[in-house]
């Protein structure tokens, strides 16, 4: 195949597929990224800015600690990025699915710190990211996601965005950004974080009662929209992940 396909476990239908998820763009030459002689992501250019997306990132060997897997993990998405002519700095949306979560989720947490600080990403632009519990078709510990975009400074920009009703995730050990906006030729583009039921210390707020968990969080991103002259109105995606069906 000549895109990356990122195959996750369903936590209600092991073995069933039950969403495809496709990112299509018409008009620019798309181009394969290969690492090791697979397909990884895929690559193009418009109005002079380069796009990667990437799916699939493996770590390299399944069998070591989960933290281990993670450190590898990240290494095979700077490798992709590379091969795209690409750095760590530009990745604007980063995706972490990643098996038994609740197990290992600190461990995960610091390793993605000492990786992007040693890159130095919290003095540049850290991702908008989601960590998913889901289990994958390799049997690894983790698989990631990522779009990743240079943007000359006199076409646009990428830039952090804080949340109204949430602190700082560096605040309380991860490495994200709430939001990141996209400003390009003809369009602005906000990309939100995976987003909980969470106060500004980092806790869960409202009990756990879903109604009254999706009710915070549909304010804390209303507030974030809202914060860029957005509303639900404008937006274009979103994904929804329950913990009990």
């Amino acid at each position: 195949m000549s895109w990356p396909v990122t195959w996750s476990a369903d936590a209600f239908a092991a073995e069933a597929v039950s969403q495809v998820q496709v990112h299509a763009v018409a008009g620019p030459v798309v181009r394969s990224v290969r690492l090791d002689g697979r397909v990884v992501g895929r690559l193009y250019e418009h109005e002079h800015v380069r796009c990667a997306v990437f799916g699939d990132l493996q770590p390299r060997d399944r069998r070591a600690p989960p933290a281990k897997q993670a450190q590898q993990g990240f290494e095979t998405l700077e490798a992709a990025l590379a091969e795209a002519g690409l750095a760590l700095s530009q990745v604007v949306r980063l995706w972490l699915h990643v098996d038994h979560i609740l197990d290992w989720y600190d461990e995960l947490n610091a390793v993605r710190n000492g990786f992007f600080a040693s890159r130095g990403l919290f003095d540049q632009l850290l991702p908008a990211s989601t960590a998913v519990g889901a289990a994958n078709h390799a049997g690894t510990a983790l698989c990631i996601g990522a779009w990743a975009m240079s943007i000359p400074a006199d076409v646009g920009s990428a830039a952090e965005v804080p949340s109204p009703l949430q602190g700082s995730p560096r605040e309380y050990g991860a490495a994200l950004s709430r939001a990141v906006e996209l400003t390009l030729p003809g369009c602005r583009r906000l990309l939100i974080s995976g987003t909980n039921s969470i106060g500004r210390d980092g806790t869960s707020v409202r009990g756990k009662h879903a109604g009254e968990q999706a009710e915070r969080t549909l304010d804390v991103l209303g507030a974030l929209l809202e914060s860029r002259g957005m509303s639900f109105a404008q937006t274009v995606r979103a994904g929804i992940y329950v913990r009990d069906e």
